[in-house]
């Protein structure tokens, strides 16, 4: 399987890009961290507002509302 060179749109790194994903191994790997943290935190502190798990949680706003956008956190 091959794919194009592509920077990583977090850290701007050189790598080769599979599929559409836009991160680096590196990157994709701390965001999926990332997402499984906020979805243990959402298990425990649920009805909280992007506002306030980027806050309660040291994330990027965008971060969590980027999340939201790509349906990968949706609210219940």
């Amino acid at each position: 399987m091959t794919g194009e060179l592509s920077n990583c749109k977090e850290c701007g790194c050189l790598f080769i890009a599979k599929h559409d994903n836009n991160l680096c191994f590196e990157c994709n790997s701390e965001q999926q961290k990332k997402l499984s943290a906020v979805r243990q935190y959402l298990r425990n502190h649920p009805g909280q507002t992007a506002a306030e798990i980027s806050e309660a949680m040291d994330l990027n706003l965008r971060f969590i509302l980027d999340l939201i956008r790509q349906g990968t956190l949706v609210a219940s």
